[in-house]
């Protein structure tokens, strides 16, 4: 299953499969899979902060928060035009 995710994604003459630079792993689900992204960011940027968007999934900060990341909110969703409150989030993200 995962050799066939690599082909399928990277395509299956890829240089990068072929030099072994690439590599997945099988998880139980998105949140799953969240969790073993989470703990992989942890011990190569250990000092990291993670910022989600509001509003987001709860349980996405819950999995950032166990693997022991600060976790900060910005600004997504703007509700009177239902699109991006692409100012708020840029003014979020730049502090």
């Amino acid at each position: 299953y995962t050799q066939a995710t690599r082909e399928l994604v990277f395509g299956k003459d890829s240089p990068l499969l072929a030099a072994g630079r690439v590599t997945t792993a099988q998880t139980v689900g998105g949140s799953g899979a969240l969790r073993v992204g989470a703990d992989v960011l942890k011990k190569l940027l250990p000092h990291a902060t993670v910022a989600l968007s509001n509003p987001s999934w709860e349980n996405h900060r819950a999995v950032f928060s166990a693997a022991g990341f600060e976790v900060l909110d910005y600004t997504y969703f703007d509700p009177t035009t239902h699109g991006v409150d692409f100012e708020g989030m840029l003014a979020d993200l730049g502090k």
